[in-house]
């Protein structure tokens, strides 16, 4: 009898399945390739060029003979073809099996295995009946994590997929319902505020509104369960009168405002069965919650934190007592940046386990996103925290670094000027300019860590964690082509001296695309390496580099399964990020601006700067003897020359329907973690971390930038 709660069956099923992974993602890159297709064409030739020769009487015994030869080699081709495809759908089949097998049995939550499993799954077109009872007797709580990404699904999927789909969804809603009727909600809600938006991202499509009416139905389902009535009853009111709140109009000449008891709001009070938003919630194996932090009440008052859409800080108080800020936001769509979030998590799984990466305590800084609707939403406000932008450059009450340090310097502002008034300049004139203003504008962020923290041994310690704090998030950020990483989208913790990286709307290079395209991998300009010490970029940071990249390219396979998850969502593109944010960087480099009201408090995500002029935006957006490959079919075939052709031809029509800048942005990641992206043999760790620090140290990379980054700072 096996104990399949061994360490020893786990670990076998565990490699079973990764090894079955890893050959069914080399089989479809063949399949994929060049060469499997240029012998479709071969083949497809020949008979061509045989059936031109079909009822000639005339043909030479030379003709006959080339003629059956090349039958031949088309038919061996074939068959080659076809075998291909099959050991893909064979190699597909083994690795759920395995991984269903290894997430039943397994104690802990496996993030990576339960993304391959969930992007192995997607792919079949159905499921018998032996495979859905194995894929719901995975525990619940192990699933957690991909439920964003299932919900959009269940429309789309087809027969007993989608019954399958729904059920985990419903299981782990009835389990866990803190962490899924969020979910749910937000999709039940995602189009009631599209009448409010003003702009065009503001359309309908039919899977949107298919997956809405199937969201809708789950959560009038949900309601008749006993133990889930006044859960989904309070989460309900609660998504109402918030996304009813983010559209409230005010004058924005005013920062603070009181809400009265005619806003739905202020009269929520004791809902004892809702987690608050966004304090993060531990998953609980046996879907116990008795000791949530639910909410007591909202303090019946808003503060207006600068932009068009006229964002509102609003503070939950906690039955814990505590006050909990968070930012809400209306007229953008926050999926991409929980998104996002969803990715760092995976990293700090993969940080977490290996040797090297804990010796330095590497790890990326993540708070909660919680999309209300595809317009609506809400951010934890991360508290000790201030926009690195703002403590060098001040605020209208408070003088920043630069103007205190070195008085006799440049100031920020008139940087900021002297560039914009070469931005149609040719390139070594933007260079020169550049050059002028770094030898008048000397870095001072190192007096950051002086004040904050007087301690030499302390002091030390923080100049430690913000070097690598800052390595590990330049790495991540360059893999994920992370853009728009001005100093204000830029946060450092006054206690942790971490960075915290916010606004994450502008992703996959789509920095790239703008008037004023993105030229550097990351910022590492001179403020940034000033705060790192008399070392600056070598030692701890490049070795921090090192070892994450190190890292990501030994599980890049798992992180390219789990992007090609979140990219495929078919609800949204969300890699083509809506208009306004390609445009609100367009502006501020085109010189049409506007000044908001400041903002003395503290920051977070993406707070315009409190005394500068901001460009309009348009929206703020031993192995197991028992292995079994008969369980799942791919297709329904009545043969095997049939199950290979239904196979391929599907898969054809499904990568025609991809997003073609999703299919890019994965080539590109794929390139990045490989260390070929410029289309050169694979570099080594050293080489690749070397050249991308000298990239974005390059001042000829950096005077290219749009005024608004600060590239000097």
């Amino acid at each position: 009898m096996v104990d399949k709660a061994s360490l020893e069956y786990l670990n076998s099923v565990r490699a079973m399945a990764e090894y079955a992974n890893e050959q069914y993602i080399l089989t479809s890159k063949y399949i994929d390739s060049k060469s499997f297709s240029q012998k479709e064409k071969g083949i497809s030739d020949a008979r061509y060029i045989a059936s031109d020769y079909e009822g000639a009487i005339n043909i030479s015994l030379d003709e006959k003979t080339s003629i059956a030869m090349l039958l031949r080699q088309a038919k061996i081709d074939e068959e080659e073809l076809k075998q291909c495809e099959a050991d893909k759908t064979s190699y597909m089949e083994i690795a759920i099996d395995y991984y269903i097998r290894y997430l039943k049995f397994s104690p802990e939550i496996d993030i990576p295995c339960a993304f391959r499993f969930v992007s192995l799954f997607l792919e079949i077109n159905s499921a018998d009946e032996l495979v859905s009872e194995e894929v719901e007797s995975i525990p619940s709580y192990k699933l957690i994590y991909v439920i964003p990404q299932l919900l959009p699904r269940i429309v789309q999927s087809k027969g007993n997929c989608s019954r399958i789909l729904k059920s985990i969804v419903e299981k782990c809603a009835i389990s866990h319902p803190h962490h899924v009727i969020p979910n749910i909600l937000a999709l039940a809600y995602s189009l009631k505020d599209l009448d409010k938006a003003d702009d065009s991202d503001a359309f309908m499509t039919e899977t949107q509104k298919e997956n809405q009416l199937a969201a809708q139905k789950m959560i009038s389902k949900l309601k008749k369960i006993p133990s889930l009535i006044e859960n989904v009853k309070e989460q309900s009111e609660l998504w109402e009168a918030l996304i009813s709140l983010s559209y409230l109009k005010v004058n924005s000449n005013l920062r603070e405002y009181a809400m009265d008891e005619n806003i739905q709001l202020t009269r929520l009070k004791d809902l004892t069965h809702v987690q608050v938003s966004t304090v993060e919630l531990a998953i609980s194996p046996t879907g116990m919650y008795d000791n949530i932090i639910s909410i007591h009440k909202y303090m019946p008052k808003f503060t207006l934190v600068g932009g068009i859409n006229m964002p509102k800080r609003i503070t939950c108080i906690g039955t814990d007592g505590k006050n909990y800020r968070q930012l809400l936001k209306s007229q953008d769509d926050l999926r991409q940046d929980a998104v996002m979030q969803q990715v760092f998590q995976l990293i700090n799984f993969f940080l977490k386990k290996d040797e090297n990466a804990q010796k330095r305590r590497l790890h990326i800084r993540t708070y909660k996103v919680v999309p209300l609707s595809h317009r609506s939403g809400i951010i934890e406000w991360c508290t000790n925290c201030t926009a690195i932008g703002t403590y060098l450059q001040g605020t209208k009450k408070v003088v920043g670094a630069h103007a205190k340090f070195n008085p006799s310097d440049y100031s920020v502002n008139n940087c900021k000027d002297i560039l914009k008034n070469v931005q149609k300049e040719p390139k070594h004139i933007k260079l020169q300019v550049f050059l002028e203003i770094c030898d008048n504008l000397q870095p001072v962020f190192r007096h950051y860590f002086f004040g904050k923290f007087p301690n030499p041994a302390v002091w030390y310690e923080k100049i430690q964690s913000y070097t690598r704090s800052v390595a590990t998030s330049s790495m991540i950020g360059y893999v994920l082509g992370l853009g728009d990483r001005h100093l204000q989208n830029i946060l450092i913790d006054a206690i942790t001296a971490e960075v915290i990286h916010v606004d994450l709307g502008i992703a996959f290079e789509q920095g790239r695309t703008i008037s004023s395209p993105e030229t550097v991998p990351f910022r590492l300009t001179r403020d940034i390496v000033d705060g790192m010490g008399v070392s600056g970029v070598e030692g701890v940071f490049r070795k921090s580099c090192e070892v994450t990249m190190t890292l990501m390219r030994k599980h890049r396979e798992i992180i390219l399964a789990v992007l090609e998850v979140l990219i495929y969502d078919p609800l949204y593109a969300w890699t083509i990020k809506p208009r306004y944010k390609i445009m609100e960087v367009d502006l501020e480099s085109s010189n049409v601006l506007i000044t908001l009201p400041p903002d003395n408090a503290d920051l977070v995500t993406a707070l315009p700067e409190e005394n500068s002029s901001l460009p309009i935006a348009l929206d703020s957006p031993v192995l197991p003897a028992d292995v079994s490959t008969s369980k799942i079919s791919a297709a329904d075939p009545k043969s095997t020359c049939d199950k290979t052709s239904n196979i391929s031809t599907e898969a054809s029509t499904r990568k025609a329907e991809q997003n073609a800048t999703a299919i890019r942005a994965l080539e590109r990641l794929e390139q990045k973690l490989l260390g070929t992206e410029d289309g050169t043999p694979a570099s080594s760790i050293e080489a690749q971390v070397e050249k991308l620090i000298q990239e974005a140290q390059d001042p000829k990379n950096l005077c290219l930038l749009y005024p608004g980054w600060q590239p000097y700072l």
